[in-house]
């Protein structure tokens, strides 16, 4: 059923991307990226949680690392977004 097709895949080991992704995952390792990437977002995911107890905008901190996400709603128990006040004023 293949046969004049071209057909590829991810899995296929191109040898020049095995190359780029193991670069990739030494400067990840050696650098520590993981542990940074965990101790700045603790870090930053605290700070949120303190914005969150001071604006009721803020319905909800979640994440892990460095991603993290923060839900704006009009009210916390109906969690209805704050479409509205998030179109904000760009010109």
């Amino acid at each position: 059923m293949m046969k004049n097709r071209v057909h590829f895949n991810t899995f296929g080991g191109n040898p020049i991307s095995m190359t780029q992704g193991l670069a990739t995952l030494e400067v990840v390792d050696s650098e520590n990226l993981q542990a940074n990437a965990k101790a700045v977002g603790g870090h930053l995911k605290d700070r949120l949680f303190e914005l969150q107890e001071r604006h009721p905008l803020i319905g909800e901190v979640r994440g892990l690392g460095l991603m993290l996400g923060v839900e704006l709603v009009r009210d916390r128990s109906t969690k209805e977004p704050a479409t509205a006040e998030t179109l904000g004023s760009w010109s």
